[in-house]
């Protein structure tokens, strides 16, 4: 029996979600910066985002836990705009393989959707053939604003002109977390001081998973031992 517990971490997987029209290009700088700080940094693989669907969720929530097996641990989950709803409804599909979930300037709370940029809610109801109150009304696991069951944290922007800051807000409860930036829409995906705030609760959160799995390998180790 060996006498001491070796540390070791796994890879972290991170999949980085487009927003509406938007492909894995618009992520590019977000991963590149993910990676050299030691992630696996992924992307999400299906093409142009061109708008929800259940059968598209199903698939990105396969695609997630297929991830998570190859990796040997949870995904964490960051989407920009739309794919930050996508992200959130992936997480309560497949909770078992989430670590959480980071949204970029994602109006998941219907409520306060409308007062968004007027011409971006037309083009997403004409892209998505369904008006905004129907797109963040229910998801494939219930109501798109219910937050997942995992941690979540929502950044927002009151200088975003494109998505209403208080409609990228999670609920204050034990697992959710509002961050202000001062960024633009589009540049939450091409910020250094959005990618910093990223990389520290990433961070965070894969220490406190490591510690966790070692003291649980210490106690297994103990129970032996007895």
């Amino acid at each position: 029996m060996p006498s001491a517990i070796i540390e070791t971490r796994v890879e972290q997987a991170v999949m980085v979600l487009p927003g509406l029209l938007a492909t894995d290009l618009s992520t590019v700088l977000l991963r590149t910066y993910l990676v050299h700080e030691g992630y696996r940094a992924l992307p999400w693989g299906f093409g142009q985002n061109r708008g929800p669907s259940d059968d598209l969720l199903m698939r990105l929530a396969t695609h997630v836990r297929a991830v998570a097996e190859a990796s040997g641990g949870r995904v964490s989950l960051i989407g920009h705009s739309l794919g930050g709803i996508y992200a959130r409804e992936i997480a309560k599909i497949a909770a078992e393989s989430v670590q959480l979930v980071i949204t970029l300037g994602s109006p998941f709370r219907s409520s306060a959707a409308r007062g968004a940029c007027r011409s971006v809610v037309r083009l997403i109801e004409r892209t998505t053939g369904k008006t905004i109150e129907e797109l963040l009304g229910n998801g494939a696991s219930g109501p798109v604003a219910d937050p997942p069951p995992v941690p979540s944290i929502a950044f927002y922007s009151r200088s975003d002109r494109i998505a209403h800051w208080q409609a990228c807000m999670e609920p204050v409860s034990p697992l959710t977390q509002n961050i202000e930036v001062h960024t633009s829409h589009q540049r939450m995906v091409a910020n250094a001081s959005v990618f910093r705030r990223i990389a520290s609760i990433l961070n965070a959160h894969t220490r406190a998973t490591d510690r966790s799995s070692v003291d649980g390998d210490r106690e297994a180790a103990v129970a032996i031992a007895a």
